[in-house]
């Protein structure tokens, strides 16, 4: 009988969808193939190959990689490389938003399309606000977007009755970040395309971390680009819109994307003094640090199902994890320690690795159902011995990211994925310490053998270790008398230590966060079943 009722159920959302998709939204396929195309080899005749080829004579069999630590110096970077690109961009991104920072990126890949330049735009589905705009670059006879993994029904309304109809497919999403110019350049790490992963939210903005490979590493990350803009799960763009842009539209597009971009004052000036040098120094000594490296990318079918072969980069670290006999220090803004996970810290320690860990704290995540599942692990990782620190939300910009720009908004929040080895192997990525990265979402991340990328990784995070960026918390226990019980018993409790209005500060309770944060990471805490989702 339930059985009966469920599928009626079903039945009547699937023919609301079906009517209601006859005025207003499509319905897209996305099994229906389209056209393949690859990456193309890199050139030593393009202006970044001429750059990058006496370096890599010095270096034969490596490749060259640079921390982007700083929100402004990475747009500045995709964007500079952009205006350097003589035959190809891709792009794949979980989010891009249509803000200023958006708009911007959007301008210069429609400048690089003017010359020319073939490019590829890959977004992930779950995020996207606008097919016609996405639609409307393909007006460009050198531009093609594509969408990963797509709702079927286009309506904004009609995604969460999809959900219901294929929960297992929809709530898998392409993880990936990946900016890759003329297969010589690549920028692979944790940001987004948006204001607030550029420093340029007026109200709040994500500390993260990119790496920049340039070198042959850049083949296998075009080869990883290509196995997802080939998936039959990356469909056109134009396929999502009834009547197909024309160059007049696009004509429009890049009026609006210019009044976007002047909605940040004083954004264009700032950033384009800073454009114009930035390629020319990378071919400077000492700009990039050339070590081994390896691109670790999981495949576009993890959205299917997740198995063996398809969670690359958490077998990929299980694997480093093993190696590591001194320290691990990392960084990572959504963690959630399952079992699986404290069982390899616990191993780590018993043989004498201290471990460091930086996530958010509960004033500064932006996602507080990860946090509610998080704060269940805490008692038991510091009984461990690990050192745990959470980020700070009024953290405010570090001494070197105020030689890049002036700050917007004194508030911030982690985003960042990376990871220190033994002082001698990096880990940067778009992959969480969560059971949504190990599941769920399709990652990719690079590790990379170099003590002297990591001495810059550890200088980077230790910035965000020391007090006036972050709280330690610390487990404390007492002795506490109940009458009732009459007896004493062991009390375990928690302590945020930290700078306070450039104070040393001890709390002992979560008292930078609101009533309101608070009382969401309890509720949310009680709801069952809810941690593979996360």
């Amino acid at each position: 009988m339930v059985t009966n009722i469920c599928a009626r159920m079903r039945l009547l959302l699937l023919l609301g969808l079906g009517v209601f998709s006859c005025g207003g939204c499509i319905s897209i396929r996305p099994h229906l193939p389209a056209e393949k195309s690859h990456a193309l080899p890199p050139s030593e005749a393009t202006i970044l190959g001429r750059l990058l080829v006496s370096q890599q004579q010095e270096h034969p069999g490596q490749s060259g990689f640079k921390l982007l630590e700083y929100g402004r110096e990475a747009l500045v970077a995709r964007t500079a490389l952009a205006d350097a690109a003589e035959r190809t961009i891709d792009a794949q991104y979980y989010i891009c938003d249509p803000d200023a920072a958006g708009s911007y990126f959007f301008q210069r890949l429609i400048a690089a399309a003017d010359r020319g330049v073939r490019v590829r735009l890959l977004l992930d589905d779950n995020n996207l606000s606008d097919d016609r705009e996405m639609a409307t670059l393909c007006a460009h006879p050198n531009i093609e977007v594509r969408v990963f993994n797509p709702f079927k029904f286009r309506a904004r309304w009609a995604r969460l009755p999809q959900y219901a109809f294929d929960f297992n497919r929809m709530a898998r999403r392409m993880h990936n970040k990946i900016f890759i110019v003329d297969n010589t350049v690549s920028i692979i790490g944790g940001r987004n395309i948006g204001n607030n992963y550029f420093s340029l939210d007026s109200e709040a903005n994500f500390r993260d971390i990119d790496l920049l490979v340039a070198g042959p590493l850049t083949n296998d990350a075009s080869r990883a680009f290509d196995d997802y803009w080939n998936s039959r799960w990356s469909v056109p763009a134009a396929r999502m819109v009834r009547r197909a842009p024309t160059s007049v539209d696009l004509e429009k597009l890049k009026a609006q994307l210019a009044v976007r971009i002047r909605s940040v004052e004083g954004f264009v000036q700032e950033h384009e003094e800073r454009r114009e040098k930035y390629v020319g120094e990378l071919a400077l000594a000492g700009a990039l640090v050339w070590a081994e490296g390896e691109i670790i990318c999981e495949p576009p079918r993890k959205i299917q199902k997740a198995s063996r072969e398809t969670t690359q980069v958490s077998i990929r670290l299980d694997q480093e994890y093993k190696k590591t006999n001194r320290e691990l220090m990392g960084e990572v803004a959504y963690f959630v320690p399952t079992d699986r996970l404290q069982t390899q810290l616990t191993e780590l320690l018993s043989r004498g690795v201290a471990i460091k860990i930086m996530t958010s704290a509960l004033e500064a995540t932006d996602v507080s159902l990860v946090f509610a599942s998080y704060k269940k692990y805490r008692y038991r990782l510091l009984e461990a011995g690990v050192e745990l620190y959470e980020y700070k939300a009024r953290a405010g910009l570090t001494r070197s990211e105020r030689r890049w720009y002036r700050p917007r908004s004194s508030l911030s929040s982690l985003h960042t994925k990376a990871m220190v080895f033994d002082r001698e192997r990096v880990y940067v990525g778009s992959a969480n310490l969560d059971p949504r990265s190990h599941r769920l979402n399709t990652e990719i991340a690079v590790l990379v053998r170099s003590e002297k990328l990591a001495a810059q990784m550890i200088a980077f995070l230790a910035e965000d270790f020391s007090p006036h960026r972050s709280w330690r918390v610390q487990l404390h226990s007492k002795r506490v008398y109940y009458p009732d019980y009459r007896g004493w018993r062991e009390e375990k409790f928690l302590t945020w230590t930290g700078e306070q209005d450039g104070q040393p500060s001890v709390q002992h309770f979560e008292h930078a966060a609101s009533f309101w944060q608070r009382t969401k990471a309890f509720l949310y805490a009680l709801i069952p079943g809810i941690e593979p989702q996360l």
